[in-house]
């Protein structure tokens, strides 16, 4: 009966084994086909990388950073090339994972995006040179809690300031009306008659 055992253990063993070398575990072997697929993609958008990177070069040190080697590797191919429905649920593990991952660096990516338009925003207010009477006191306080930007010692420009970013506004003469009376302007009084305080007679001889 032991011997049985031995036997049925030594039939389940061997497939495990090629000439004495162990298989990557699945879980193990999906992280290292992922790091393949990936390195392969870079390579792909790069076309310098492309010519140059050799696939004897590039792979080893995929399996080396997982504690495999090159052997190992190839040991587990052979292995799943027998077995192909286990190697399609791998991939298909594979695949999920990576479009996982691929909506989180999405996310990741539009929140950056969203962060970098509102900081661009609040640096444009910040910088703004004409002052609105209720944020002047706000972006002084802001000015002197934040640390200091030199972008916003910029020299002041026309056509990047609010308040010439709409029409040009119209130029109105201002007339000083404090000395007549606040309801009615100087300049819209009906002139007041002339009368002398008292004659003066020059007599001459």
């Amino acid at each position: 009966m032991r011997n049985a055992l031995t036997l049925l253990c030594l039939i389940i063993l061997l497939p495990a084994c090629k000439n004495g070398i162990k298989r990557i575990p699945a879980d193990d072997f999906q992280l290292v086909l992922r790091d393949m697929f990936m390195t392969d993609l870079i390579l792909e958008r790069d076309g310098t990388l492309n010519r140059l990177a050799d696939s004897t070069l590039v792979y080893p040190p995929i399996l080396e950073k997982s504690g495999y080697t090159s052997e190992q590797f190839l040991a587990t191919m052979d292995y799943y090339s027998t077995r192909p429905s286990r190697f399609k649920s791998i991939l298909v593990r594979l695949r999920k994972s990576l479009d996982q991952e691929r909506e989180q660096f999405n996310e990741q990516l539009t929140y950056k995006e969203q962060q970098k338009a509102l900081i661009e925003r609040f640096k444009g207010w910040l910088s703004d040179t004409v002052p609105n009477r209720h944020d002047l006191v706000l972006k002084q306080s802001l000015r002197q809690i934040l640390p200091y930007d030199p972008t916003r010692e910029q020299v002041w420009r026309m056509d990047k300031d609010s308040l010439y970013k709409e029409k040009p506004l119209r130029v109105l003469p201002v007339i000083d009306t404090m000395s007549g009376r606040d309801s009615i302007p100087l300049y819209l009084e009906r002139p007041k008659p002339f009368k002398p305080r008292g004659l003066i007679n020059i007599k001459l001889d």
